[in-house]
């Protein structure tokens, strides 16, 4: 069904009718419950907290001898899942540079496909370019340099591949003339 057609049926219904289907969609779906309990009673932080749980989760997992199993798949989906609760573009933000900062950080112990690297650092161009579109780009640009800088975070591979995202992202942007 489209939305429009659902648009159609949503308008012919009476607002008891309209009251119970919203009624057994909470009590049917554990997603929709999930929206429903964010609609009502925001909370950014803790939606984040349970998003960044789920990424831990998935670059934490492993085969023997110590290759990463994670999917990228799933982190993108995960990504998108949580900025369709609209949670505010600054937490969207952070979300993107947490899974970049996170893989760094489990990366230390496990052995991280170059790809996956590559998949993992396509987030800071994402987030960069989310943070120009809200104009918060100077402090996003800082928080990525960090990344770059310590040496006691991720191997010499990933960051040069967060700072290889960051000099491309810098040079398709033109930035006003002070």
């Amino acid at each position: 069904m489209s939305k429009t057609q659902l648009k159609k049926e949503i308008a012919s219904l009476t607002k008891g009718q309209l009251q119970q289907l919203v009624l057994e969609a909470y009590t049917a779906r554990k997603e929709i419950k999930e929206y429903f309990d964010y609609f009502l009673n925001p909370d950014p932080q803790a939606l984040a907290d349970k998003f960044k749980e789920a990424v831990a989760k998935e670059l934490d997992r492993r085969k023997r001898g110590g290759i990463s199993k994670a999917r990228i798949s799933v982190i993108k989906k995960l990504i998108k899942d949580f900025a369709s609760y609209q949670p505010g573009f600054q937490h969207e933000i952070d979300f993107q540079l947490f899974i970049v900062a996170y893989g760094m950080i489990v990366e230390q112990s496990l052995y991280f496909p170059e790809k996956l690297i590559e998949n993992l650092t396509s987030f800071i161009e994402s987030a960069l370019e989310l943070a120009e579109r809200n104009e918060v780009l100077e402090g996003t640009v800082g928080v990525v340099t960090r990344m770059t800088s310590d040496a006691d975070h991720g191997t010499r591979t990933y960051r040069r591949y967060i700072k290889s995202a960051l000099e491309h992202f810098m040079s398709t942007i033109h930035l006003p003339k002070k």
